[in-house]
């Protein structure tokens, strides 16, 4: 588990982290495009090969948090023999997956369950539901080992501050 040198309340660290998001915003669009796909491709890159992400050609998947006013929206397409994922500049998709940020920081460091969070409409689906299940259940079975131990440990530590 991260550790910092100095404490700082959860809710400091819960505003900071909507700031960063509300910044990101205004980032430059291709900026914000090429890194949330560079991300999402090394993340995913074993559900991708395994044929995991399939669900995603020609779909449109847009997650909107919503108290950060951001939203991003994915789609996979085939580049050759393989599957990419490729973030779009739209706020439409087959299915609308919406929530505040602290449920989607909890949802990837799984320290709530994604069912637990859909039921309690904390995340809600809209829209192609089929579409928004396969992305729940994906996130479901996706091992957070295949991450780096810092990520790990750093998704682990703001899921704390935010829950």
């Amino acid at each position: 588990m991260l550790r910092l040198p100095f404490s700082i309340p959860a809710s400091q660290i819960q505003k900071l982290t909507l700031g960063m998001v509300k910044l990101a915003r205004f980032s430059p669009k291709p900026v914000r495009i090429h890194s949330a796909q560079f991300i999402l491709n090394n993340v995913f890159s074993e559900a991708i090969e395994d044929g995991d992400m399939d669900f995603l050609l020609g779909k449109v998947l847009v997650m909107q948090i919503t108290d950060a006013n951001f939203s991003l929206a994915i789609t996979a397409i085939k580049k050759g023999d393989s599957l990419t994922i490729q973030c779009l500049d739209t706020q439409e998709g087959d299915a609308n997956i919406r929530g505040d940020l602290s449920s989607f920081v909890q949802l990837g460091a799984k320290t709530v369950d994604a069912d637990t969070l859909f039921f309690q409409r904390k995340l809600v689906t809209e829209g192609d539901t089929a579409l928004g299940l396969e992305f729940k259940n994906l996130t479901d079975g996706f091992d957070l080992e295949q991450l780096p131990k810092s990520l790990q440990d750093g998704l682990s530590w703001l899921a704390t501050q935010h829950a």
